[in-house]
């Protein structure tokens, strides 16, 4: 399985819709089996994203079982960034995790910045101990608990 994995794009009034495109570009070349984005992708307001239509952008990903993403800390600086998520047509993983192809998880974690995200052993508590846990954590921190939790990436 080919996984491709980006994190802190910080789109907005500096990083704008010809570089997101390029970045896409290279993206759906290594012909993905799934693209998880580790947070960040809004810098700091979504009004540029909106502007530059870069939901239709990321609608140009291709990959087999879908595009997953975390909210990082620069989300939470605009209280439409989870409506923008969803438009762009990525799945949002809050303090939650989706099982890929009956095979694995992926386990997304709200940023630490988040004083309410959920412990990492409840986050994981019903999933099927023989399958592998992929972990998305924008700021992670206290590694130690991810190898107590036997967490497999």
């Amino acid at each position: 399985m080919k996984i491709v994995a980006i994190s802190d794009l910080h789109l907005g009034y500096n990083v704008g819709k010809d570089e997101l495109r390029d970045w896409i570009r290279l993206v759906n070349e290594e012909n993905p089996d799934l693209v998880l984005i580790a947070g960040d992708i809004v810098d700091n307001t979504v009004r540029p994203l909106y502007a530059q239509e870069m939901d239709v952008e990321f609608r140009r990903i291709r990959s087999k079982y879908g595009i997953y993403v975390i909210m990082g800390n620069h989300e939470y600086r605009d209280a439409k960034s989870v409506e923008f998520i969803s438009r762009a047509g990525i799945c949002l993983l809050r303090d939650s995790a989706i099982l890929i192809n009956s095979q694995f998880y992926i386990a997304g974690r709200d940023d630490r910045s988040n004083a309410n995200r959920k412990p990492l052993e409840r986050l994981i508590t019903g999933l099927y101990p023989s399958k592998p846990v992929i972990l998305l954590d924008h700021q992670p921190v206290h590694l130690e608990e991810v190898e107590k939790n036997n967490i497999a990436l």
